[in-house]
């Protein structure tokens, strides 16, 4: 159901102004994202502290999100800041063809390394890995281990992959994208009444601040050329048709 009550003015209204200072209170950092990745719970106060503060200045603050889409926005951020960061540090850890080769020879002099030690543990001799299976009753624990590691250390060896990453490769490209197509969807969705009304790209319009935030939050550059640029390339994008058509069925 849509609401009675029409944005529309509003948003006319902040467009013909000049563009507000948007900044969060609390910004998210890549490296600071990545250690609480590996330890969620631990950190999860902090978590729930930086996503209420960005509610917090969205909703009251700013008022770029109306209080009854609160819960949405609230769940929208945690999904969209953990796609951002993910398919960042993703592209992150893609490799050069000669950084793979490094990483391949490192692995298997470690490897090596292991195996021997392990041999040793266990008095083992190599050899010896050709005899137990890992089905094998009579096999050894140690015996198993030994065949494990083998095991892992060919397909290391033969494993290869489909795509490269270069030296001139910006890995935030792909995320930031991905990141604009988030936002546009959850603007249509929760800000706009009508479903057919593309997003108001003007530097002053609210959908532009609101973006601006974002990009701030998950401490990128945001200066407004660049926010309208992003967004706009949004719009032009073909891939959007799914999510345009989407959002209008949320908002029927």
């Amino acid at each position: 159901m849509r609401r009675e009550t029409s944005l529309r003015a509003r948003d006319e209204t902040h467009s013909s102004q000049a563009p507000v200072e948007v900044r969060p209170t609390l910004v998210m950092k890549a490296a600071q994202y990545k250690q609480w990745r590996w330890s969620l719970f631990s950190h999860l106060p902090n978590i729930k502290t930086i996503f209420d503060q960005a509610v917090t200045d969205l909703v009251e603050t700013y008022e770029f999100v109306p209080q009854d889409r609160e819960e949405e926005l609230r769940n929208w951020l945690c999904l969209a800041v953990l796609t951002y960061f993910e398919e960042k540090t993703r592209k992150d850890r893609s490799l050069t063809p000669k950084q793979e080769e490094t990483s391949r020879r490192k692995i298997a002099k470690v490897g090596d390394d292991l195996l021997h030690e392990l041999c040793r543990l266990y008095n083992f001799y190599p050899d010896d890995l050709a005899i137990p299976h890992r089905h094998d009753p009579r096999a050894s624990l140690g015996g198993l281990d030994l065949f494990a590691l083998t095991a892992i250390l060919s397909r290391a060896e033969e494993w290869s992959r489909d795509a490269y990453t270069t030296k001139g490769d910006n890995a935030a490209k792909p995320a930031l994208k991905l990141l604009g197509q988030l936002i546009r969807d959850f603007w249509v969705t929760n800000c706009l009444e009508d479903p057919e009304t593309a997003p108001d790209t003007t530097a002053g319009s609210p959908y532009v601040q609101f973006g601006k935030y974002i990009y701030f939050f998950v401490d990128e550059p945001a200066d407004v050329p660049r926010v309208i640029q992003r967004l706009k390339a949004v719009e032009d994008d073909p891939g959007l048709a799914p999510l345009k058509k989407q959002a209008q069925k949320n908002n029927a």
